[in-house]
């Protein structure tokens, strides 16, 4: 018997009174059932960021032959995007949405069309979606589930 009430006093410990697993960390959080949609998100932003530094290199390289400053743009969104996928970092998400918005307004002005909207979407998704974890993750430990 003494086995199993250890055992059973561990089985508490790590489950919470809803059954589900207790999650010690914000990325343990994130990984629960309940967060699909916000994994999903923010997941989806990171994807749309790193489709977008690879076109860039591609059509700077290849169709613009830019040189240095592509370097510096593929970094930029490479840097921040995986900042928002692995981190889940709220001012990653901030930095990708102003970059965004300067790299759109100067391409604008400079190409006469607008292009970059995709990756202001992005910064979007990012932002409400790294702020709606970290308001959840907040709420779960003072809940103490």
């Amino acid at each position: 018997m003494g086995e199993n009430e250890s055992f059973d006093a561990i089985r508490e410990k790590m489950m919470s009174p809803l059954g589900q697993p207790r999650a010690d960390t914000k990325k343990e959080f994130l990984a629960l059932p309940e967060n699909r949609k916000l994994r999903s998100n923010i997941r989806s932003a990171a994807i749309i960021c790193y489709l977008a530094a690879g076109l860039t290199a591609l059509v700077g390289f290849f169709v613009l032959d830019m040189g240095a400053y592509v370097l510096l743009d593929v970094a930029i969104l490479l840097g921040l995007g995986l900042g928002v996928h692995l981190k889940q970092s709220k001012g990653c998400a901030i930095a990708l949405l102003i970059y965004s918005i300067l790299s759109c307004v100067l391409s604008s002005i400079s190409n006469g069309q607008l292009s970059g909207w995709l990756v202001i979407l992005a910064g979007i998704y990012a932002v409400i979606s790294t702020f709606r974890l970290d308001k959840q993750w907040k709420a779960y430990r003072e809940q103490g589930l």
